[in-house]
């Protein structure tokens, strides 16, 4: 910026002394003078004229240095990366990248990405790298490459680059394959699947025996026998949720589960979830409010929700702290029927909420352990989304948390 304003002043005192000679009439001294002023001021403009170009050569051998650096390290990756614009335009390539194409990484500089995609693909990266430019936040998915010649899935993470007026300029793009990750979790859950399913007819057979037996179908039982049969009775029914839970699970992940819609009344249902868990509530001295709106008339898989609303109940009843009141509000917002449930029970960090209805995540804390498979939050998450609604969580320092969810009315 110095040498810019020096070089303006030695070209305006140049132009001065050039006007004044041509204008006014001047003594031999004073064209003296104005000669050297202007030798000068000549100077003043070559000095600073060469040290402006000095300056923009150190700056390119810098940048030219960086690029070395930043190519190194991209090519040292083990995934496919690739530097890009907004557009698709390729700034820079790994060697994962043009190994595919056999060919050298200059070739590929300043051509884009629609060269080497197949079918409509381009039209899905320029859409994941506007939502890039747009949040300002790296994305993460899962897909298909989109690149000619590969197969397989890849775990796609693109980082936003920005200028100094912090918008995104640039997207860099880092590709890794997941096949045999993704093989190793199908054996897996091909196993638990198969597990559970093999779990799942001796646990209903206990829990049917077990009913004939409290029913007095086989006979008279005292209140000790009674009480002890329960117990079993209730050891027994949670562990078949916890079965049905890893099952429908499965199911929701291979995209085989099947909503049975119909229409039914949310305050019915939520009014039968609180009765069946009457004994986990009443054990804790904690009390349950309802409130509602008049209609609650909704089109769903009556089923699935009453999961969801047992799965979030039975969390809030479990973390919640003793002789506390239960909060379940009912409410209509946009066509859509709204269920939010809130309890008193200890704060739950922001960076664990960003998480909580991630598979295998349990809302446990070291205040409060209890034995859970990680799945009831994440299966309702399944549900709800399979029916276009939306599920969240809230929590506050003061120790109110709450979980609900919202689904179209029909």
């Amino acid at each position: 910026m110095r040498l810019k304003r020096f070089s303006i002043i030695a070209i305006l005192a140049i132009m001065v002394l050039a006007f004044l000679i041509e204008n006014f009439k001047l003594s031999l001294l004073e064209y003296k003078i104005l000669f050297l002023m202007s030798l000068f001021g000549l100077f003043i403009f070559v000095f600073c004229t060469f040290k402006y170009i000095f300056k923009i050569e150190d700056l390119k051998e810098k940048i030219l240095v960086q690029h070395s650096q930043l190519k190194t390290i991209i090519d040292d990756t083990s995934f496919i990366t690739y530097l890009c614009n907004v557009d698709g335009t390729i700034l820079l390539v790994n060697k994962n990248f043009y190994s595919i194409f056999k060919s050298n990484s200059d070739s590929f500089i300043g051509t884009n990405l629609k060269d080497y995609c197949e079918g409509e693909n381009i039209s899905k990266i320029i859409d994941e790298n506007n939502c890039v430019k747009e949040t300002k936040l790296p994305l993460f998915i899962e897909r298909k490459l989109a690149l000619k010649g590969l197969s397989g899935i890849y775990r796609v993470m693109k980082y936003p680059v920005f200028d100094p007026d912090g918008n995104v300029v640039r997207i860099v793009c880092v590709n890794k394959n997941i096949d045999k990750e993704k093989e190793l979790e199908n054996r897996k859950n091909t196993f638990v699947s198969t597990l559970i399913h093999d779990l799942k007819t001796p646990i209903i057979a206990q829990i049917k025996t077990l009913d004939l037996i409290l029913g007095r179908k086989l006979g008279n039982i005292n209140d000790k026998q009674e009480y002890f049969l329960s117990q079993i009775k209730d050891s027994c029914n949670y562990m078949s949720d916890l079965i049905f839970n890893i099952l429908d699970t499965y199911l929701y992940d291979e995209g085989q589960a099947n909503i049975y819609q119909e229409y039914f009344s949310l305050i019915e249902l939520v009014e039968l979830t609180v009765l069946n868990l009457t004994n986990l509530y009443k054990e804790k001295g904690q009390t349950i409010k309802i409130n509602t709106i008049n209609n609650t008339t909704i089109f769903a898989d009556k089923f699935q929700i009453q999961r969801v609303i047992t799965n979030l109940l039975s969390n809030s009843i479990t973390y919640g702290f003793q002789n506390s009141i239960i909060e379940i509000n009912i409410s209509e917002k946009d066509n859509s029927i709204c269920l939010a449930i809130r309890n008193h029970s200890p704060y739950i960090p922001e960076e664990k909420l960003l998480y909580i209805f991630d598979k295998y995540n349990s809302v446990t804390n070291s205040k409060n352990l209890t034995c859970s498979s990680g799945l009831g939050l994440y299966l309702s998450k399944q549900i709800i989304d399979a029916h276009n609604g939306n599920i969240y969580a809230s929590s506050t320092p003061d120790q109110t948390c709450t979980f609900g969810f919202s689904v179209p009315k029909s």
